[in-house]
């Protein structure tokens, strides 16, 4: 993943627009938000750490050299899933498995439909 998809990533993750992203990080319109999620991993180090003060995530995650933190929420599930019973915990794994499956089939399709 590049720096410009993990910035997309967080972005949406947020909730926000690249309209929105770029009021708070002090840009002058979306078009450099687009420009930036578009760039690969061709952006200069200020804007990384610019734009990962607003995302709230480190310049070392939008780098890829380290993973983010799991939310409080993702904690709460993970806690949940091993207080689970072993039937429960294989019956959510085949539900994300399944998941993954149709996720994939449905990539695949788009990309044999060129909406790649």
């Amino acid at each position: 993943m590049t720096v410009g998809e993990r910035i997309r990533q967080r972005r949406k993750e947020l909730g926000l627009s690249q309209t929105e992203l770029a009021k708070r990080g002090g840009y002058t319109s979306k078009s450099d938000i687009s420009k930036m999620e578009t760039a690969g991993d061709e952006i200069g180090m200020n804007r990384v750490e610019r734009i990962a003060e607003v995302l709230g995530v480190t310049p070392a995650y939008l780098l890829g050299w380290e993973m983010p933190k799991p939310s409080p929420a993702a904690m709460d599930i993970a806690k949940a899933f091993e207080a689970a019973d072993k039937e429960t915990q294989e019956m959510v794994k085949r539900l994300l498995s399944y998941k993954t499956m149709l996720e994939k089939i449905m990539k695949d399709t788009e990309v044999d439909h060129g909406k790649d």
